[in-house]
This record gives structure tokens, sequence and C-alpha cells, in this order.
């Protein structure tokens, strides 16, 4: 069988919690979960849904132990081979936390691939604008230094 056995995703408590209200909220996106699960193999709560095949899971990449701990507690296997994917997520913690993530990433599973997506060219006015637009959010990129450039996103590889 080569479907995965499970997909995980994970987001900031406050993201998961409007996601899941969406899903509670809309038949489209509740229907397919709930017609494969009875309610004793599905949890639902503030910040965690649980299902055999799924799992959104609220909580911050800074903080590790939270993490594995919330993984763990949704049945995360790190025996079987993992594929994990991060799309803008690195930009938004300082260097020292994405070696951080990597790093736990690399020891937790036995065998894995970690596929990254981020900005590049954060330097030039289309990056800059993006930049401002974000501070004025009171949303600061911690990491935006190393994505300045292809090169310097090499440096900390």
């Amino acid at each position: 069988d080569l479907l995965p056995s499970k997909y995980f995703e994970v987001d900031f408590p406050m993201i998961v919690t409007r996601k899941l209200h969406s899903i509670k909220c809309k038949p489209p996106l509740s229907s397919p979960i709930l017609e494969l699960h009875s309610e004793d193999t599905l949890q639902m709560d503030g910040h965690i849904l649980d299902s055999k095949r799924y799992a959104v899971i609220g909580a911050d990449l800074r903080d590790l132990s939270e993490l594995e701990e919330k993984l763990k507690k949704c049945n995360m296997n790190t025996q079987l081979p993992t594929l994990l994917i991060a799309e803008c997520v690195l930009v938004y913690m300082t260097p020292e936390q994405s070696a951080n993530l990597l790093k736990w990433a690399a020891n937790s599973f036995e065998t894995a691939m970690f596929i990254n997506y981020e900005q590049v060219n954060m330097g030039d006015r289309f990056g800059q604008i993006m930049i401002e637009n974000l501070r004025r959010r009171q949303c600061d990129l911690a990491g935006v230094e190393t994505c300045k450039s292809l090169e310097s996103q090499d440096r900390i590889t």
C-alpha cells in the first residue's frame, strides 16, 4: 500500500481553531471525515482534530516539546517513512529556531524527507512591500535575513 497511513497538519492554535470551526460548520468539509469514523475513533476539540487518517494539531513549531507531545497524542509513528513539508514557515522563525526544528525532525524520524518552500529575494521591491505590510500588522519575519537571496539561504545549510 503506497498511500500515506496518516496526514498530520500543524499550525498555530488560533489558526487551527478557525480551521476546525470551518470543518464543523461546512458539510463538504465535515462529511468525509464523519462518514469514515465513529465517534470513538474521531477526536475533535478546540486545537486538535484526530482521526485514523488525518490530524490537525494546534502547536507552535518553536516549542518542540509541545509539538512532540501533541504528535504522539495523535499516534504519529516515527518509524514510518515521513515526508515533512514546510510552506512559508521558517521565515517567521529565527534562524536558530529553524535549525532546532530541522535537527528535531532529523533526530525524531527513522526515515524522513523535509521539503521547504520559502520566500526568496526579499530585498527586491516586491519583498520590501511585503515586509512593510506584514510589519504594519505586527507580523515579524524573524528569519527574513536568511531569505534575502538564494545565496543567503545556502549559507545556513
